[in-house]
C-alpha cells in the first residue's frame, strides 16, 4: 500500500496533531475520528518530501516516490516547515511524520543523508599506529627511546608529512583557517588539539592580556595572517606581572572566557575540562636538557604539584619538543651552537609556526619568567610582561566520534556533532 496523507478542512477546530502513515486517523479528546478524505502523497497537494543529494551538500531534490525514508537519512527539523505555521516532527522508529496545526496547511519535509560514523576519535587515532613513526605517530610506552613513557600517542615529524589536521567549530565544506587545528596526540584516551594558526583578537578579545598587533617576520611565519595579535602572559588587573598561571588574565579572560564563548555551544560542549600542571621547572632543566628531562620536570616524576582546571590552555614545552622528529629529542632547547639545539629542528617539527609563541610553562625558581617558542625554533625565556602569539590548546571529550576526513589540510578530520 502506498503511503497516504490527510487533506483536512479545519473550520472551528482547535489545535491538534495528526500522523501521516499507512493508516491515517486523527485522535482528539481520546476519541478516534476517521478522516474520510485521503490524497496520495504523489499529488504533492499537501506535502512535498525533499532528500539531500549528497552528504553535507545542503542541496535537495524532491523525492521521486514520496516515501518517508527510514534508513540512511535523518529528519532536518530546521528546514522542514509548513506554509501556514504548522510544525513537523519525525519518528524514525515508525516512519511517521507528525504535524501540529490550527488550520489547513501545506508542508515541506526535508531529510539529510545520515552522517557516517567512523567510530571513537581517540581509538581511530590510536589505530593508525602500527610501528613507531608509521603515519607520523609515536607510542610513548616504556620502550620508546627517549620518549615520555606516559603511554600517550603523539604526532611527530615535518609538517608536510604529518596528517593531523582537524576542522573544529565549523560545518563549512572548506574549513576556514580560523577553525583548523592539529592533533598533538591522545592522552588518557582524549584527543588533544592545538590551533593551527595564531588566535586573533576577534577570538581572544582586546581586554585581559591583549597588548598589540604586529606584522610577522617574512620568511619565518608559516601561516596566512597579515598581523599577529599579541598577548602578555602574566598581566593582572593591577598591572603587576608574575607567573602564577591560574590567576593570569590571558588564562581567565582571553582563553577561558572570550575564546571559549566565541565557540558555538554544540562545539564547546565537546571540550573537556582539563587539569593543567603549571608548576614549571628551573631554567636549567627547561633549557639545557633534553625532551625526556623536560617532560619529567614538567609533567612526570619530578613535577611540582601545582595545578589549575580549565577547558582552554597553551602547549606544554615538552609537547613542543616531542613534536619534532625523534632524532631531535636528545637536543636541548637552546645551545650556543645552533646546530645542536631546536633551531636545527624547526623544519622537522610540525608544531613550529615561526612566531614568538607562549607556552603554558613557567620558570619555577623566578616568579617573573615564562618559557616561549622563539621564531628561530629554540626555547627561550622572558618576563611575563612581554607579549607573544597565542595558539590555544584543549582536549576533546573521550566519547567524541569521528565522522570523516583524511587528516590533511585540505581534507581535515571532522568530528560528529
Amino acid at each position: 500500500m502506498k503511503k497516504k496523507i490527510i487533506a483536512l478542512a479545519l473550520i472551528g477546530i482547535p489545535a491538534f496533531t495528526f500522523v501521516m502513515s499507512y493508516c491515517l486517523y486523527h485522535f482528539f479528546d481520546n476519541k478516534k475520528i476517521e478522516i474520510r478524505q485521503k490524497i496520495d502523497v504523489k499529488n504533492n497537494d499537501l506535502l512535498s518530501i525533499y532528500l539531500e543529494t549528497a552528504e553535507g551538500s545542503g542541496e535537495y531534490k524532491v523525492s521521486d516516490d514520496n516515501v518517508f525514508p527510514t534508513e540512511g537519512y535523518t529528519f532536518n527539523e530546521t528546514k522542514s516547515k509548513c506554509e501556514n505555521g504548522g510544525s513537523l516532527s519525525f519518528d524514525k522508529s515508525t516512519g511517521q511524520v507528525s504535524m501540529s496545526a490550527t488550520s489547513s496547511d501545506k508542508c515541506y519535509v526535508y531529510f539529510d543523508i545520515e552522517k557516517e560514523k567512523l567510530g571513537n576519535f581517540a581509538d581511530y587515532v590510536k589505530s593508525l599506529y602500527e610501528t613507531q613513526g608509521v603515519n607520523g605517530i609515536y607510542y610513548h610506552n616504556n620502550t620508546l627511546l627517549n620518549g615520555a613513557g606516559d603511554n600517550s600517542y603523539r604526532y611527530a615529524g615535518p609538517s608536510d608529512t604529518v596528517n593531523n589536521f582537524v576542522c573544529f567549530g565549523s560545518d563549512e565544506k572548506v574549513c576556514p583557517d580560523d577553525n583548523l587545528y592539529r592533533i598533538i596526540g591522545v592522552f588518557d584516551n582524549k584527543v588533544k588539539l592545538i590551533k593551527y594558526d595564531y588566535a586573533t583578537k576577534e577570538q581572544l578579545g582586546e581586554d585581559g592580556g591583549y597588548s598589540k598587533d604586529s606584522t610577522p617576520i617574512t620568511g619565518d611565519y608559516l601561516g596566512k595572517q597579515s598581523v599577529i595579535s599579541e598577548y602578555k602572559w602574566g598581566y593582572l588587573h593591577d598591572s603587576t606581572t608574575n607567573n602564577d598561571w591560574a590567576t593570569r588574565l590571558l588564562n581567565t579572560v582571553n582563553l577561558n572566557t572570550n575564546f571559549l564563548n566565541n565557540i558555538e555551544s554544540k562545539w564547546r560542549d565537546k571540550i573537556v575540562s582539563t587539569v593543567w600542571n603549571v608548576g614549571g621547572m628551573t631554567l636549567k632543566n627547561a633549557r639545557e636538557t633534553n625532551a625526556k628531562t623536560v617532560y619529567n620536570y614538567e609533567l612526570g616524576t619530578n613535577k611540582i604539584n601545582k595545578t589549575t582546571s580549565a577547558k582552554i590552555g597553551l602547549v606544554y614545552l615538552s609537547e613542543y619538543y616531542y613534536s619534532a622528529s625523534p632524532v631531535n629529542w636528545t637536543k636541548p632547547g637552546w645551545n650556543r651552537d645552533e646546530t645542536k639545539d631546536y633551531r636545527s629542528a624547526k623544519k622537522q617539527n610540525w608544531m613550529y609556526m615561526g612566531v614568538n609563541e607562549s607556552t603554558i610553562s613557567r620558570q619555577s625558581d623566578n616568579t617573573m619568567f615564562m618559557y616561549y617558542i622563539h621564531t628561530s625554533g629554540s626555547m627561550e625565556y622572558f618576563t611575563t610582561g612581554y607579549e607573544f602569539g597565542i595558539r590555544p590548546t584543549f582536549s576533546l571529550n573521550a566519547d567524541v566520534e569521528l565522522q570523516s576526513g583524511m587528516g590533511n589540510q585540505t581534507n581535515p578530520y571532522r568530528i560528529l556533532i
